[in-house]
């Protein structure tokens, strides 16, 4: 089962893998930048210059061009999507990626820890 979590939890997992644009260098797992938003954008986002509607809509423009059952076959089927929020930072891009594959595959992809059916946020999209 594909989750997500951040670095601090989950880094050192087998399966981890980083869609952050960049990331700590003790982390043991792998980078996967097609899911990594723009540079420009995290900062945009971070100086207050785009609320997370801006953001949000930008990230998905940019998972649509991706195909879903591609991105999951890459990614693997135990995959730990990571970046750097804290789940109480949330919103989160990592979230984005789990609407979209919930919304591309109907694929529940949770955050660690929590249920298998539990989706790690309750925002409207």
């Amino acid at each position: 089962m594909i989750t997500t979590s951040n670095f601090a939890r989950a880094g050192r997992l087998p399966d981890a893998v980083c869609i952050s644009r960049g990331e700590p260098r003790w982390i043991d797992g792998r980078s996967f930048d097609i899911l990594a938003p723009p540079w420009d954008w995290i900062k945009n986002y971070q100086r207050g210059v785009w609320d997370w509607s801006q953001y949000s809509d930008a990230y998905n423009e940019m998972l649509q061009e991706l195909d879903a059952e591609n991105v999951v076959a890459a990614l693997g089927e135990n995959a730990v999507m990571l970046c750097f929020c804290d789940v109480s930072k949330f919103p989160c891009h990592r979230q984005l990626v789990s609407l979209w594959l919930l919304r591309e595959m109907n694929l529940i992809v949770p955050e660690l820890g929590t249920e298998a059916g539990q989706m790690s946020f309750d925002f409207a999209e």
